[in-house]
C-alpha cells in the first residue's frame, strides 16, 4: 500500500501591524505542516487579529507558504497565498480566531477561519490555491 506524504514544508506567514502607517510587516514564517506528513490532514491553531484604533478597524492578515526546508525566514519561502480580512470593528483583539488549514488527498490546500465567539465561519478558501507536489513513500 502506498502512503502519500507532503513533499514540502507548509508555513503560515505571521505579520506585525503598524497602526501609524496602516500596514502589515512580515515578521516570520511559522511551519504548520512538516515535510513527510501523511495526507489528507488538517491543522488547527488559534490566531489573533490586529486593531487600527484610529480607523476603528479589526484586521487579520495571513499567508501560506511552501518551502523545501523548515524555513522561518519569509524571504526564503514561496508564498502560495495571502489575504487581508476585515473583521467586525468591535471584534476584541484579545480573543483568538481559529485557523484550519487542510491538505486533501489531491494535494489541494484549504484555509478556513472561524470566529470562536460565535462559532461561525468568517472566511473559507476551498478552491485550488495550488496543488502541493505529490510524493509517495
Amino acid at each position: 500500500m502506498m502512503i502519500e506524504v507532503t513533499s514540502h514544508y507548509v508555513g503560515l506567514l505571521v505579520y506585525d501591524y503598524e497602526e501609524q502607517h496602516d500596514c502589515f510587516l512580515t515578521k516570520r514564517n511559522e511551519i504548520i505542516i512538516p515535510k513527510g506528513m501523511e495526507i489528507p490532514l488538517a491543522v488547527t491553531m488559534e490566531i489573533y487579529p490586529h486593531k487600527n484604533f484610529k480607523k476603528d478597524k479589526a484586521l487579520l492578515k495571513i499567508g501560506i507558504t511552501e518551502s523545501n526546508g523548515p524555513e522561518t525566514n519569509p524571504r526564503f519561502a514561496k508564498k502560495l497565498w495571502s489575504e487581508l480580512i476585515h473583521l467586525d470593528s468591535d471584534y476584541p483583539i484579545d480573543k483568538p480566531l481559529q485557523l484550519i488549514c487542510t491538505l486533501d488527498k489531491n494535494h489541494i490546500l484549504g484555509v478556513k477561519i472561524i470566529n470562536l465567539l460565535t462559532n461561525k465561519e468568517i472566511f473559507c478558501l476551498n478552491e485550488s490555491v495550488r496543488k502541493i507536489e505529490k510524493f509517495f513513500v
